[in-house]
């Protein structure tokens, strides 16, 4: 399915901050790959969504990951579980397999009883590998040794840390009351652990780049187009044992509704304000964030999120949604355009005598646009362009 939307004449519906949107907020800010892996997720659980079937879910975006196999572990329990909870737990997961978050700080943050987290927590340490979701190096090898029952080799880490790192057997021996040869027979069973559970198994991260849009010229005028979104549908007659797992799909799939139409109005906006500058290859105009997210109807944060890693597809280059805007700077000039003047200005200089930055800022007052040596010096910089000294002819 690809749509278009032209730039004039402008439809703009408004849109307003409902609870829904609320909590579509998650959604609207996954790229499009997490979204197909998202949705690919919630496929293996959502009985909907597992039958739907699209072209654009074609593309393959990355071998599974420890985190997939969690989630596939915890869906095939038989053992209730807070999945919300989970989710949060899994994704704080860093690429060792260890918690990095604090239970307390989620629980704050996440306004739900500390205890609730630590039951949770604890039936994700039951899934594989063993000492998944540990909260230390310390904690992943107990949990492995509780899984093989060797109590010995856990009281042994827990009471001798000095005794371990010095190899002080004798003096381990002493604190435990037992033998040197059992105190080298825990350290034999520590060795057999690994204190970062995923290390070994996680393969490399592949990062893929998916654009939203691809903006095209026709006519002396930008087009925004959509690129092919997921054209799904559901079965409306559920069976009763089955109807939350249908108002969660039809939930996802309004919130992915909701996504793009946010995506599309804030494009929209953005090249209503830059079409002439894209079309002629010129500075970008001042475009400000507040500006295009009250033109759209939401808060400039939730437009700063919903825009974050997503990229669109212009003159045969990827380019990131975010490159749209440039903030004023002097005299309403954007960047961009106080870069291009200076740039001009270094055009027009004498081979054997390039402008310093100060002269290039007298010359611009003279254009009544009164820039300082030091932001000249800094835009310069930024542009990558050599100073007057180092732009001067080599004298041999």
């Amino acid at each position: 399915m690809r749509s278009e939307i032209k730039i004039r004449p402008v439809p703009k519906p408004a849109l307003r901050y409902t609870p829904a949107f609320d909590q579509s907020l998650q959604i609207l800010t996954w790229n499009r790959a997490e979204l197909i892996a998202q949705l690919r997720r919630r496929q293996r659980t959502n009985p909907y969504l597992r039958d739907l079937k699209s072209s654009w879910l074609d593309f393959q975006t990355q071998s599974s990951s420890f985190k997939e196999d969690l989630y596939t572990q915890l869906h095939t329990l038989n053992q209730p579980h807070e999945e919300t909870i989970c989710q949060i737990l899994i994704e704080s997961l860093n690429d060792r397999g260890l918690l990095d978050e604090s239970l307390e700080e989620l629980a704050r943050t996440f306004h739900s009883p500390l205890s609730v987290w630590e039951e949770q927590l604890r039936l994700l340490q039951q899934l594989e590998p063993a000492g998944i979701a540990a909260r230390s190096a310390q904690e992943c090898l107990i949990l492995q040794l509780q899984r093989r029952g060797q109590t010995g080799a856990i009281n042994f880490l827990t009471q001798c840390e000095a005794e371990i790192l010095s190899h002080n057997w004798a003096g381990a021996a002493a604190q435990m009351r037992c033998s040197e040869q059992e105190i080298e027979a825990y350290f034999q069973q520590l060795q057999e652990c690994t204190p970062f559970p995923c290390a070994a198994d996680e393969p490399e991260a592949v990062s893929w780049i998916l654009p939203e849009f691809e903006v095209r010229i026709e006519d002396d005028h930008c087009v925004l187009e959509s690129l092919q979104e997921p054209d799904l549908e559901l079965n409306e007659t559920p069976k009763p044992e089955l109807a939350q797992a249908l108002q969660e799909a039809r939930f996802f799939l309004d919130a992915l509704n909701r996504r793009s139409l946010t995506l599309s109005l804030i494009m929209n906006e953005l090249l209503q304000v830059q079409e002439l500058p894209l079309i002629r290859r010129m500075p970008l105009h001042v475009c400000q964030k507040k500006t295009i997210a009250r033109r759209v109807g939401i808060h400039p944060s939730t437009l700063t999120r919903a825009i974050q890693d997503k990229y669109f597809l212009f003159r045969g280059k990827l380019l990131p949604i975010e490159a749209l805007f440039a903030s004023a700077s002097v005299q309403n000039n954007s960047q961009a355009e106080l870069t291009a003047l200076i740039q001009h200005q270094i055009d027009q200089e004498s081979s054997d005598c390039p402008l310093s930055d100060l002269q290039i800022a007298m010359r611009l007052r003279e254009e009544n646009l009164n820039v300082s040596r030091q932001l000249i010096a800094k835009l310069r910089k930024a542009a990558g362009i050599p100073s007057s000294y180092h732009r001067h002819p080599d004298p041999g």
